[in-house]
């Protein structure tokens, strides 16, 4: 099965290691810039398409499954043996990449370490990368089961994954409640940026104040873990949904 899966195992290991080298290259000359966080969430959508949209989808072209079809092997089987390496290197490389994350944030500044709560902090560092690559290539296999060819399972793993990755994280994050604070006509205007989230809006007050709406970093672990579990939930579904189609398609790809 390794064998199988190389090109993709390759491709992440690449992918890792460049990633890697980004986040030593920011953690040094540009602390903060957030060019690790950018090419991390991308980094999500290369898993789905190397492992998820082609694990299958080359075996339905040179109809290899049929082979293992015809030697007493249920489709269910063979379509769970083959998919395990896939979604077990799916998830050590979310893992592999919020690391490196980490190792970008170690020199953050500190007016911008107190927002944990942006679009692209939360779809990069807790369960986030991991989940999300799980759901990646569970659409790539669902795809390549629908489609059975490649370049439109890879073309239409491609596109659904750059819509998520600029939807989910959004739509997490309205689950999360608003609070304000009051900054006094005192205080610097710098001092916005020490609050404990992501500031969504700062109005002037009568008295020459600022009330301060911001999404409180109380509520990450909110948002973590109800995306987390949604984007699991969704995964497992797709591949059920897979095996059922493969159950019911012909044994040869229509001509």
């Amino acid at each position: 099965m390794i064998r199988l899966d190389r090109t993709a195992i390759v491709s992440c290991v690449a992918a890792a290691a460049a990633l890697l080298g980004a986040a030593l290259w920011e953690s040094t000359y540009k602390p903060g810039s957030g060019v690790t966080q950018y090419l991390a969430s991308f980094g999500v959508v290369l898993v789905g398409v190397a492992w998820g949209a082609t694990s299958l989808s080359k075996e339905f072209e040179s109809e290899t499954n049929i082979w293992s079809w015809t030697q007493g092997v249920t489709r269910a089987r063979w379509f769970w043996s083959r998919i395990s390496p896939a979604l077990l290197g799916a998830a050590a490389f979310g893992v592999l990449l919020t690391v490196i994350v980490e190792i970008s944030d170690r020199r953050r500044p500190l007016l911008a370490g107190f927002d944990h709560m942006s679009d692209q902090y939360v779809a990069t560092h807790g369960v986030f990368l991991p989940a999300s690559a799980l759901l990646a290539v569970s659409a790539g296999l669902l795809l390549s089961v629908v489609t059975r060819l490649i370049v439109p399972a890879i073309a239409l793993t491609l596109i659904s994954q750059v819509v998520l990755l600029l939807v989910l994280p959004k739509a997490f994050l309205s689950l999360a409640s608003e609070d304000t604070s009051v900054l006094p006509a005192s205080a610097d205007p710098l001092e916005v940026y020490l609050t404990e989230g992501h500031v969504l809006d700062v109005s002037p007050l009568a008295d020459g104040g600022s009330l301060v709406t911001f999404l409180p970093n109380a509520q990450f672990g909110l948002v973590q873990g109800v995306g987390g579990a949604v984007m699991v939930a969704v995964s497992i579904a797709m591949l059920f949904a897979a095996v059922v189609g493969l159950q019911r398609m012909s044994a040869r790809r229509p001509a």
